[in-house]
């Protein structure tokens, strides 16, 4: 199936009430689903801060209820191994099966106000193709951050080609 025609995953968290400024807790809980897979699985996200005074979210989805079953029938594989992807300043980095990492889109200008306020990678393991994820915050019927976002299959290739054409807007 192109990956034109394939359905989006999605992602949908909420803000933690019960987080404390300083404690362990999540900053976010939700659910998450990958492409052409209604499967649910859950996600906890907490909220640091980068280096650069940037926000990163990084955070574990757990498997959906038909991976924890079938885990239990199979022993662990080499399958289960880390996915090594070039960040877009060429330094690479690892993500972890089960691991989600979104790093603020400090590229967002008022020009392109449609953009995800967060991008990241998700490796959901198991020998499935690393995730690319797109993520906007929002706020709920409460007036709480939530974030909403989508998953698509990672295509290094048209990643570097979208590098590319910012890049080439940015130098006119």
């Amino acid at each position: 199936m192109e990956n034109d025609q394939r359905r989006q995953g999605r992602l949908l968290a909420f803000l933690n009430p019960d987080k404390e400024p300083g404690d362990a807790r999540p900053a976010f809980s939700g659910s998450l689903t990958l492409p052409d897979d209604a499967s649910e699985r859950r996600i906890a996200l907490w909220a640091h801060t980068t280096k650069k005074g940037h926000t990163l979210l990084a955070g574990r989805v757990s498997q959906s209820a038909q991976e924890q079953i079938a885990a239990l029938l199979r022993p662990v594989s080499a399958s289960e191994t880390l996915i090594e992807e070039a960040q877009s300043d060429g330094k690479e980095f690892a993500v972890d099966p089960g691991e989600v990492l979104l790093f603020a889109n400090i590229r967002k200008t008022p020009e392109h106000a449609q953009a995800p306020d967060y991008w990241g990678y998700f490796n959901p393991g198991n020998g499935e193709a690393l995730m690319r994820v797109s993520v906007w915050a929002k706020t709920d019927a409460r007036g709480k951050a939530m974030l909403s976002g989508a998953l698509d299959v990672h295509e290094p290739a048209r990643d570097l080609q979208r590098q590319r054409e910012r890049h080439r807007g940015r130098s006119r």
